[in-house]
């Protein structure tokens, strides 16, 4: 992406993430049911969790483990 005499110019040449995300919403707010398994998900909580508690303490690693229901 550029700007090219005042015209934004951009070069598509696959679908931003966005993009390829939105389909995946939609369905989830139609249907109520996710694209994502349960326990992937969770996994995913539990790193985010991890990396919040991390930076809480100055970059000392935290295990997910703990994290985990």
């Amino acid at each position: 992406m550029f700007r090219q005499d005042s015209v934004l110019v951009v070069a598509a040449t696959k679908p931003s993430f966005f993009e390829a995300m939105l389909p995946h919403v939609l369905q989830f707010f139609e249907t109520r049911v996710s694209p994502i398994p349960e326990a992937e998900m969770l996994e995913i909580v539990a790193f985010i969790e991890a990396v919040n508690e991390s930076m809480a303490k100055r970059g000392i690693i935290c295990p997910c483990a703990k994290c985990l229901p």
